[in-house]
């Protein structure tokens, strides 16, 4: 039996009474720290598998969505915070959150990082932990890449109350500051490099961020694909110069085949005109692909009342590599069969 579902079998065995207040408490900490991040990196997978695949379109080409790793962890993760024994630190309040070493990124800055661990809430070892790893990942975004947050010093005291309470000091190594060097634009022909260059954030000279580079590299893909680039990838390759302290960093671009949109059809119950359903579209067969336009014509469709509300998970999108095209199907259902908004729709024949 896998480790995850034995922690869910054992989980489904006990009573909520048997974990106690405080083990609710962290469970409640563990999903304010991390679902966040959850959902960050299920964004992140979701462009990674290919921009088509939007907000829950259908795919049913050579691209698979599957369920992120992240939240099979995270869940095994939550699983332990309840399961794993419950000893006394778990009951106390904390007292004091104090960081030690840190420099150029002041306290109340790394304080403002912090989502649960606080004065006054329950202390957790584990959501402590996660809120440290956060504070490290913020620290590189500035710049500092060999940074390292922690491990904490952990004081367990009475106060003037008899209430015992925990003070919390956090060592911080910032280390060096990396800088932006060269930036280059490898293999892009669809777009000029410079064109591309004159989009990223980073100038030389300023301090280097990764996220940064990240969120260049995804407005890049977004151009790529509303030209009908669906398959389009880059790859950010980084070259660290210990002693200058200057990464140089080389966009490696993958543009792919020109995709465009197939055949489009319609998969209903009743007879339409399908010639004037599809001039109602904003993209057509033979045109180039822009994902864009489905979420443009859904909500074009849906202002005319003719149809119960569609969804982007109502459009079927098959992709033939081969044929580098897009076939759309629609799946409809007539909002009132007797509408006069609705008869004129029935006329043409129905799609199979």
């Amino acid at each position: 039996m896998p480790a995850t579902a034995a922690l869910e079998s054992s989980f489904l065995g006990k009573d909520f009474r048997e974990l106690g207040f405080a083990r609710i408490a962290g469970l409640v900490q563990f999903l304010q720290v991390m679902a966040p991040s959850m959902s960050s990196n299920l964004r992140h997978r979701t462009r990674a598998v290919g921009h088509s695949n939007m907000a829950g379109i259908w795919l049913t080409g050579s691209v698979r969505l599957r369920r992120p790793a992240c939240t099979r962890s995270a869940a095994a993760a939550i699983l332990f915070v309840l399961l794993c024994p419950s000893g006394n630190a778990q009951n106390c309040p904390i007292h004091s959150l104090v960081f030690e070493g840190n420099k150029s990124i002041g306290s109340p800055i790394l304080r403002a990082q912090i989502r649960s661990t606080r004065e006054g809430v329950l202390y957790n070892p584990e959501v402590l932990n996660w809120e440290l790893r956060n504070i490290e990942k913020y620290y590189q975004d500035q710049g500092f890449l060999r940074v390292k947050v922690g491990p904490p010093s952990v004081d367990f005291l009475t106060d003037t109350a008899g209430t015992r309470v925990v003070d919390i000091r956090v060592p911080v190594s910032e280390g060096p500051l990396f800088t932006t060097g060269q930036i280059r634009v490898k293999d892009a022909h669809v777009f000029e490099p410079a064109t591309l260059l004159q989009m990223c954030p980073l100038r030389t000279g300023l301090a280097y961020s990764r996220q940064k580079m990240a969120q260049w590299q995804d407005k890049i893909a977004d151009g790529y694909r509303t030209m009908g680039y669906i398959r389009f990838h880059a790859t950010a390759h980084e070259e660290v110069h210990e002693l200058q302290k200057v990464i140089d960093c080389t966009l490696e671009c993958n543009e792919g085949a020109e995709y465009s949109v197939g055949k489009i059809s319609v998969a209903i119950n009743e007879s339409i005109d399908l010639l004037d359903f599809k001039r109602h579209l904003l993209l057509g067969e033979g045109g180039l692909f822009n994902p864009e336009m489905i979420s443009l014509s859904i909500q074009f469709l849906n202002q005319m009342h003719v149809y119960k509300p569609i969804a982007e998970s109502d459009v079927e999108v098959q992709i033939d590599d081969e044929k580098k095209t897009v076939d759309l199907i629609f799946h409809l259902a007539l909002l009132r069969k007797g509408s006069a908004a609705s008869r004129s729709w029935y006329t043409g024949s129905a799609m199979k």
